[in-house]
């Protein structure tokens, strides 16, 4: 274990420190869209990041509550309300344990690369539309938000845009755009969360268990691809079977006590990579100083605006589609520009599980027809005067 840490503790220091104030304003913009409420996305990042640096599969990789799964899990409270939220979360947690012991998670890999794209860009425009409440709050300091978010990274990428943002527009909001008690964050207390076990006995438990897989299959998609992205950057290669079981035991442990369920995310990992990070304390580092800016500056978190964060999120909706590799996949074959489009529609008007399966069905689709037509241009079937000669 020492061997392990000891040569990468600097960098995973400073990794761990970055990583942090790039979550923070994401874990409390998450956290509220979700409607458990800012603290529940924030110890979700803590839990959650220092559980998968533990047992997941990836050593450089940091998780927490990331925008896709956010999205689900409001449609989950929408339909369950919140105890069925919180036995859905701890279902995910429990099937991607499952998936991890059964050693499933080098197989979820396969899922086609334009089916991942659509679902991006489909989970972006979700996001973004689900904003709209809290930009109509204050809609100047949400536009000002967003400018910053877009402007800032052109600037430079490594600097924090996020809590740049979220610091400006507060300040903004308490010297000329003053905000009601009820459109901004609201206290956040340095605690320890209580367990929160719903009775699932009084739950429809098929919808439950579907919700659940539905967050689980979700979970695993996204923290193996953020995992792949790591790989590339730090020349290593994960575990996909210990990155799944890790997300799951994580998971779990948040859902019991009713915080916001995590993925591996790509962002914070190239931050944290970027940084130096390497090793997995710089998870664990990054979950501790959150809690140390939670104990410092909660009181000042709890005045930022609704419509600031609304603004954080709206931002990153517009930057996560995968613009530049929507266009080269669409170039590349029409049958890839047709499974983006089907899964993008799909992802934001109808369901997100369904879309990535019809998706890797006009995929796998494709490629049958792509392989007889190879087959028949190769042997071609008989006809007419040929087939008499045979």
């Amino acid at each position: 274990m020492q061997r392990e840490i000891l040569p990468t503790l600097k960098g995973d220091i400073i990794g761990g420190i970055s990583v942090a104030f790039v979550a923070l304003p994401l874990a409390l913009s998450f956290g509220v869209l979700s409607g458990a409420g800012a603290a529940a996305g924030v110890y979700g990042a803590i839990c959650t990041g220092i559980l998968t640096s533990i047992f997941g599969g990836t050593k450089a990789q940091i998780s927490g509550p990331t925008g896709a799964m956010t999205v689900v899990l409001v449609s989950m409270a929408d339909k369950y309300g919140m105890d069925g939220l919180v036995a859905s979360m701890i279902l995910a947690g429990v099937f991607e344990i499952i998936m991890g012991v059964l050693k499933l998670g080098k197989y979820i890999r396969l899922i086609p690369k334009p089916v991942m794209v659509g679902f991006t860009n489909g989970i972006a425009i979700l996001i973004f539309t689900s904003q709209f409440k809290y930009f109509n709050m204050s809609p100047v300091l949400c536009s000002i938000s967003i400018a910053l978010m877009l402007i800032l990274p052109m600037i430079n990428k490594k600097i924090p845009y996020a809590i740049i943002t979220v610091i400006v527009g507060t300040l903004l909001s308490k010297f000329f755009f003053p905000m009601p008690a009820d459109a901004v964050v609201g206290t956040i207390p340095l605690m320890i969360p209580a367990l929160q076990i719903p009775n699932f006995f009084a739950m429809n438990m098929v919808d439950v268990c579907q919700a659940g897989l539905t967050l689980a299959l979700l979970g695993a998609i996204e923290s193996l691809l953020s995992a792949m992205v790591v790989d590339e950057m730090t020349n290593t290669k994960h575990d996909s079977d210990r990155e799944v079981l890790g997300q799951g035991i994580a998971n779990t442990v948040a859902g019991c006590f009713g915080l916001i369920i995590g993925t591996g995310a790509i962002a914070r990992s190239v931050v944290n990579v970027n940084a130096g990070g390497r090793g997995r304390m710089s998870g664990i580092i990054h979950a501790l100083v959150l809690i140390l800016l939670i104990a410092v500056f909660g009181d000042l978190a709890a005045q930022i605006p609704l419509a600031v964060l609304g603004g954080v999120l709206m931002g990153t909706a517009i930057r996560m589609p995968e613009y530049h590799e929507s266009v080269r996949l669409s170039r590349a074959s029409k049958e890839a520009f047709v499974v983006i489009a089907v899964t993008t529609v799909l992802t934001a008007v109808v369901d997100l599980t369904f879309a990535v399966a019809i998706g890797v069905l006009i995929s796998a689709l494709s490629m049958l027809f792509s392989v007889a037509n190879g087959y028949l241009e190769e042997y071609p079937v008989p006809t007419g005067e040929n087939q008499k000669k045979i």
